[in-house]
């Protein structure tokens, strides 16, 4: 990751608006959990004016994970509800921003997802709020979904098996 790190900084030194890498560094700060840069690269992708809107809800959505992680629940609601009422109801990711805010169910959130990506999207999400939670038969569930059918390629991917790595076993899905 340290690498990584460097590499974005060259990055931004040619182009300090890169969203797609503003987006990346600011993952690559929560693998690390580094919540405050975290959370500083989620605000400038939410208030960045060359940010297209849904990558100003996948700020949020980072942003929901990072406060989720140090158990900051009311900045978390908060900074969904905020993007709801920014983003467009009827475009993706809408749907993972209302299933952040509890106001649809996982089972929902996976019927809304149209597509092999978006629905490694939807139970990616639903395996991180479960593990947040400590609904580990969820998680493992939603986990097992990503690992197996997931798009590997995807930020999401990447996030659910950092997150169950840390956990130390792949040995332990029931």
């Amino acid at each position: 990751y340290p690498e990584a790190l460097e590499e974005f900084e060259a990055v931004f030194r040619i182009d300090s608006e890169d969203i797609p890498s503003w987006l990346s560094r600011t993952q690559t700060y929560f693998h690390l959990e580094q919540w405050d840069s975290a959370l500083a690269g989620s605000d400038h992708i939410r208030n960045a004016a060359s940010a297209p809107a849904d990558d100003k809800a996948y700020g949020a959505i980072l942003a929901h994970f990072c406060f989720r992680k140090q158990r900051r629940e009311d900045e978390s609601l908060r900074t969904v509800r905020d993007a709801i009422i920014e983003f467009d109801s009827t475009a993706w990711p809408a749907p993972v921003l209302e299933y952040l805010a509890g106001t649809i169910s996982d089972s929902k959130l996976v019927d809304s997802a149209s597509t092999k990506s978006l629905l490694t999207e939807a139970h990616a999400y639903i395996a991180l709020t479960a593990l947040i939670s400590g609904d580990m038969a969820t998680a493992w569930n939603h986990y097992d979904w990503v690992k197996r059918h997931g798009v590997y390629s995807m930020m999401e991917h990447s996030l659910v098996m950092n997150e169950f790595r840390k956990l130390g076993t792949d040995e332990q899905l029931p």
